[in-house]
Parts: structure tokens; C-alpha cells; sequence
């Protein structure tokens, strides 16, 4: 990570030394000028004109843990907000847990511009259940549409006659479709396929349709993100 250092005051801004990376993975080395509440001003290199950064596109701002150089409170507070943690709520036959998660929650993590980690949680009608940790990788991730990867490993139960607990993995390839986005909020439809298999009874969880792969189910989902600003 770029070493932030405080380099200079103008007019009461504070300029640093700096790594932006945006929603989409692209990596931007320069010098923040000032921030505010929209956008992020940041002098590069290779322009002589400054860059304006719509904070809603903003991912992460790295630093160097090992510089003494304090962050300007405003940076700093910003530094915080955009490495935490979002939270989705899903409806729908989640791509995460299939058909134990009909109404789920998700803490995710982003690693990086085409990787995050999540722990989901859900239930379907209380009869159906599970939670578990995974990983998602995207493979493009545009400010509409988005197509990516996930595998998540879970515990799940089912309730009925008798109660059965056990071991789900589930991978899902999909897309991701944003509606809109308020505030801290964005609305996205998720449809894709899913396979989910338990390793401990040795068969797949898949409810396969009449003529379709027997490995196989589609997912579609409902979900609001809410994350950093």
C-alpha cells in the first residue's frame, strides 16, 4: 500500500500520497486534494488536470499502515467507512444457501475489486435453514450488471417429521442487475443457476426440473445492499 504522507497545506487541504481503488477494480495512484461528501479530488502523475472521483464508485482508499503521518479527520473517518463491512438482504431462491435461504442476511467483506467474502444467513418458512461462509469472484462488474462466481459451504436443517441437519455446498454462477440505488442502498435482481451438494450423505440437493440437468436449479432473488456511501 502507498505510503500517506502530509505533503502540504492549501487553503486548509491537506494533500496525501494515496492508492483509490473503484467498484470496478481499477487502481488509481495519486494525490488527494480534498474530499467531500460527493467526490474525491485526486491529482495523478500522468495529467495535469485533476481527477474527480464520485464517492458512490469509490471501493477502498489504502494507506501505509507502517507511516506515522496522521490522516486529516475527514480522510481518515472516509478511510474507515469505505474498507467496512456492507450487509444484503435477500428474498428468493438465494444463490448462496438455494432453497434454505429463502429470506436471507449476508455480512460481506470486499477483498478487492472482483473479490469479497460474505457470512449468510437464512431460513425458509422455519421449516428450512442454514448458515455458512463463502467466497465471490466477479468476473466483469459494471455499474448496471455485474457476472460472477460464488461458492459457500453451510450447515443446514429441515424440519418435518423429523429433524435433519447436515453439511451444504452450494456454487452459483450469475448476474447481478442493478434496479437503483439511494443513499447508502442499491436494489439488484440476481438470476443465475446454482448446485448444491452434501458431502456427509453423499447426494445432491438439487430439486431438478422435468428434463433439465439433474446438477442444476435456477436462482432469483430480490436484494438490498447496504453499504458504505
Amino acid at each position: 500500500m502507498k505510503k500517506v504522507l502530509l505533503a502540504l497545506l492549501i487553503g486548509g487541504s491537506t494533500l496525501f500520497s494515496t492508492q483509490v481503488i473503484l467498484n470496478d477494480g481499477t487502481i488509481i495512484n495519486g494525490e488527494i486534494i480534498s474530499i467531500s461528501d460527493e467526490e474525491l479530488h485526486i491529482k495523478v502523475s500522468y495529467s495535469e488536470d485533476l481527477f474527480k472521483i464520485n464517492r458512490n464508485l469509490i471501493l477502498e482508499i489504502k494507506s501505509d499502515e507502517s507511516s506515522t503521518a496522521p490522516l486529516m479527520p475527514q480522510l481518515q473517518s472516509y478511510v474507515a467507512l469505505s474498507s467496512q463491512n456492507s450487509v444484503e438482504y435477500s428474498i428468493g431462491l438465494s444463490d448462496k444457501l438455494g432453497y434454505f435461504g429463502g429470506i436471507s442476511k449476508s455480512w460481506i467483506k470486499h477483498q478487492s475489486g472482483s473479490r469479497e467474502s460474505y457470512i449468510v444467513a437464512g431460513s425458509t418458512l422455519f421449516f428450512l435453514g442454514g448458515i455458512g461462509y463463502g467466497q465471490k469472484v466477479y468476473f466483469h462488474k459494471g455499474k448496471k450488471l455485474s457476472s460472477y462466481f460464488s461458492l459457500t459451504g453451510s450447515g443446514y436443517y429441515a424440519l418435518g417429521i423429523g429433524a435433519v441437519g447436515s453439511l451444504n455446498i452450494t456454487g452459483a454462477v450469475g448476474l447481478n442487475l442493478k434496479i437503483f440505488d439511494w443513499g447508502r442502498n442499491k436494489l439488484f435482481v440476481q438470476f443465475g443457476v446454482v448446485s448444491m451438494y452434501d458431502p456427509v450423505r453423499g447426494e445432491s440437493l438439487v430439486l431438478a426440473g422435468e428434463g433439465g440437468p439433474s446438477f442444476l436449479m435456477p436462482s432469483f432473488n430480490i436484494k438490498v445492499n447496504r453499504g458504505k456511501k
